[in-house]
């Protein structure tokens, strides 16, 4: 909510942190969050997996 709300100001602050262009910044943010999410899944996924497997 506070990223959608405060769009520009937080994509301005987080350029000068990292020093990124801020044009790029969202595409990076979105890609991280897509590898974040598959890297979660497959934590997640692979225990059950083993288990299913094991009976």
């Amino acid at each position: 909510m506070v990223i959608t709300v405060f769009k520009l100001s937080t994509i301005s602050l987080h350029s000068k942190l990292v020093i990124i262009n801020a044009a790029v910044l969202p595409t990076l943010h979105f890609t991280y969050m897509g590898n974040y999410k598959i890297a979660l899944l497959t934590v997640n996924l692979a225990p059950y997996m083993a288990l299913k497997l094991m009976t």
